[in-house]
C-alpha cells in the first residue's frame, strides 16, 4: 500500500516490537495527499479504526523530464494525476473520491456550539471498548 512504484506497495513488520494496541485515525475532507496514503496504509492494520469523514485525496505522482532545449541541462518535474495505489489487493484510484472511514462521524451545529468533540469521543470509546 501507499506507493506509486511496485517496491512501495508492501508493508511488513520489522524490528523486535510492533505496536498492536487499538489506534484511532481521525479523517476529514481535509485529509489528502500523504495523509491519504497514511490513512490507506493504516486501514490495512487490524487494530486501527478510521473515524470521521471520507478523505479528499489528491494523490499525484511526478515524473522528471529533461527539456530538449538547453542541451539537456534543464530538467523539470511534472505532476501526473489519477495515481492508483495498492489497496485491498487491487490498484485503485481515490483521486477526488477519497477513502471511506470505518466509522462515519459528522458533528451537528449544536455539538460544535457546545464545544463537544465527537471525533475525540469516538476515538476514546474505540480505545476503551
Amino acid at each position: 500500500m501507499a506507493g506509486v512504484f511496485p517496491e512501495d506497495n508492501t508493508i511488513t513488520a520489522s524490528g523486535t516490537f510492533q505496536f498492536t494496541n487499538k489506534v484511532p485515525v481521525l479523517t476529514s475532507r481535509g485529509t489528502a495527499s500523504a495523509a491519504g496514503y497514511f490513512t490507506g496504509a493504516m486501514k490495512k492494520q487490524n487494530h486501527v479504526r478510521t473515524i470521521g469523514d471520507t478523505t479528499f485525496e489528491i494523490f499525484a505522482g511526478s515524473d522528471i523530464f529533461t527539456l530538449t532545449n538547453g542541451n539537456g541541462k534543464w530538467r523539470t518535474r511534472v505532476s501526473t494525476h489519477d495515481v492508483e495505489i495498492m489497496y485491498n489487493g487491487n490498484f485503485q484510484s481515490f483521486e477526488g473520491i477519497g477513502i471511506t472511514p470505518d466509522e462515519s462521524s459528522f458533528p451537528k451545529a449544536a455539538q460544535i456550539t457546545a464545544g463537544e468533540d465527537i471525533h475525540k469521543t469516538a476515538a476514546v470509546n474505540y480505545i476503551l471498548n
